[in-house]
């Protein structure tokens, strides 16, 4: 692993994706360290903007058994990102939405990425209530609003001419 990571380090990824796969390919890695490699595949995928390719690596990473739940977590709110950015909004809400029920006091963000996912669909009744748990989240932190969330949900409520 650590020749790989030097390697794209260097932005050298075809060396380092050769090296990860000679890895992944040698018998009697358990299931943390392919969870590992294939965490890898996905940096690396997605440093190239290989988005799909990223998405295929990193659903490999869970399918792993007994993953640490913090590599879990991380791993299912990098796909709801790269879903969104290859506007894959069903897979990105389905999964943003699965984050959510296993993150330990997430921000506001994860909710306004949601949101925005729902826009994407045109649901903007679905939308409100996640930028509305955005800024309750910010409140309680002490933080005010971010301007970008009051203007979504003025766009949410302009379209359902409310």
């Amino acid at each position: 692993m650590s020749e790989s990571r030097e390697f794209a380090e260097a932005e050298q990824y075809g060396q380092a994706l050769e090296v990860l796969d000679r890895l992944v390919e040698r018998s009697g890695l358990n299931s943390y360290e392919l969870a590992q490699a294939y965490n890898f595949y996905g940096y690396i995928y997605f440093s190239q903007e290989r988005f799909q390719d990223a998405i295929n690596a990193y659903r490999n990473v869970l399918a792993q058994e007994n993953l640490p739940l913090a590599m879990e977590t991380a791993t299912m709110y990098s796909l709801a990102q790269l879903y969104f950015a290859v506007e894959d909004y069903d897979q990105a809400i389905t999964m943003i939405n699965r984050w959510l029920q296993q993150a330990e006091d997430p921000g506001p963000e994860p909710y306004v990425l949601l949101a925005q996912a729902y826009y994407q669909k045109q649901q903007y009744r679905e939308a409100i209530a996640p930028v509305e748990r955005a800024i309750e989240i910010a409140a309680e932190d002490g933080n005010p609003p971010k301007e970008q969330w009051l203007l979504l949900l003025r766009v949410f409520y302009f379209e359902l001419e409310e």
